[in-house]
């Protein structure tokens, strides 16, 4: 059991830690009086996002005792059971009083039967937040195990503008079109290759550090906790999954691929790797919109969670990359991904707002513009979207489409925008 004098370090020493911290201040709306699970792939700044809300806290007039915040990785709470949970409140309402204080539980999986405590917490009107590594508690877990009173909320790398916020560049709107357009096109060609994952920042070799996080995530995420023998079929399908960024992929065309290189695996094996990709938050995956519900299952697009992990594997595949990172902004903004493919294939179809989305990272070549435009032509007749969008790498103008205008737009620039 932890002592009482030991939970009271622990408290003061992480409400000091939380009150110094330096933050990039990341968007972030909430629901008064909602409990939050923070969920998304490692090191994409859960803990981080636990502090910025108890600064705001702290800004709206609060002080210590309105909240308890605990790191469960410090090695002096080890070993902790879920009976010795209730000594971190004994020990808060000790220091500051009988008060219902905020609860912040980092790293909680580190504590064996912590469900029901917290799941005690909110029934008694605690407002609770929660991170958990990937390792153990994953968003599925946590959903079975909180029973819906938590909000499930992700948490990918930095966006763009949070990048460029985090290397502390101040943006005008004036800036994407000045003298400063360069400077930010520099930013951006950094991001787009290496990603936003925020401690990468700090690094000169970040294919190292992104490399470090990827092994963690192959071997700790999915390997141990899956329990896979067969890795060498794994890593291969991870790097199959690279290569294919921009092309559905059905669970019989990837058996196969990897088949012809001699690892042997049933379908029903990938699809399972497949799912434990996603669980770990390392890829996601995209739908044929135009296919029946039954037939969406047979032939995804899988994406990377972030440019900087494809990168270790198509660090000059511009193409890849760019299809990459569009997908990743709409999944940052709230939509659900879908493709729509009936022959001809549009890349993105953003249902809320009614939007068709095709990505090349050049139309330069007449050739490939007649098939871009083809494409979209064809597509759009079956959905008859409201706006008609081609993301590319840099460059910018309209083109007619049978009376409708299809807006060509750099990926600086329709990143930077509200789509």
């Amino acid at each position: 059991m932890v002592s009482k004098d030991t939970l009271k370090r622990v408290l003061v020493e992480n409400a000091e830690l939380a009150e110094d911290a330096v933050l990039v201040t990341r968007p972030l709306a909430l629901e008064d009086h909602a409990s939050y699970v923070f969920t998304g792939p490692r090191r994409a700044g859960k803990s981080y996002l636990m502090v910025q809300v108890i600064k705001g806290i702290l800004a709206a007039g609060g002080c210590r005792k309105d909240y308890l915040y605990v790191r469960f990785e410090d090695e002096r709470l080890y070993p902790m059971t879920a009976q010795d949970l209730d000594g971190v409140l004994d020990a808060h309402g000790e220091l500051y009083g009988d008060v219902r204080p905020t609860v912040f539980l980092d790293e909680i999986q580190e504590v064996p039967g912590w469900e029901r405590f917290v799941r005690r917490l909110v029934d008694a009107k605690y407002r609770v937040f929660v991170t958990g590594s990937n390792a153990t508690m994953l968003s599925r877990d946590v959903a079975a195990a909180l029973g819906g009173r938590f909000v499930d909320r992700r948490v990918l790398p930095y966006s763009f503008a949070e990048y460029l916020s985090a290397c502390g560049v101040a943006v005008t709107p004036d800036d994407w079109y000045g003298r400063r357009r360069a400077t930010l096109a520099h930013h951006f060609d950094t991001w787009f290759r290496w990603g936003g994952f925020p401690e990468s920042l700090a690094f000169d070799n970040r294919r190292v550090w992104l490399d470090t996080l990827y092994q963690r995530i192959f071997y700790g995420d999915i390997v141990v906790r899956h329990g896979i023998r067969n890795g060498r079929a794994l890593r291969l399908l991870v790097r199959k999954l690279a290569q294919s960024v921009t092309d559905p992929i059905s669970l019989t065309r990837m058996k196969n691929t990897l088949s012809s290189t001699g690892t042997a695996i049933s379908t029903s094996t990938v699809g399972d790797y497949l799912g434990y990709l996603e669980e770990s938050y390392m890829t996601f995956s995209s739908e044929n919109m135009l296919k029946t519900l039954s037939e969406r299952s047979g032939a995804k697009k899988y994406y990377f969670v972030d440019n900087g992990l494809l990168t270790l594997f198509r660090p000059d595949n511009r193409a890849q990359l760019l299809e990459n990172v569009v997908a990743v902004e709409l999944l940052r903004r709230g939509h659900r991904l879908a493709f729509a493919q009936d022959g001809p294939e549009v890349d993105f179809y953003v249902e809320e707002t009614d939007t068709l989305v095709q990505v090349c990272a050049s139309l330069a070549d007449p050739q490939t513009e007649h098939r871009e435009m083809t494409s979209l032509a064809k597509i759009d007749n079956r959905v008859g979207a409201t706006n008609l969008t081609i993301v590319t790498m840099d460059e910018k103008r309209s083109i007619d489409l049978g009376g409708k205008t299809v807006a060509v737009v750099p990926v600086m620039d329709w990143i930077a925008t509200t789509l």
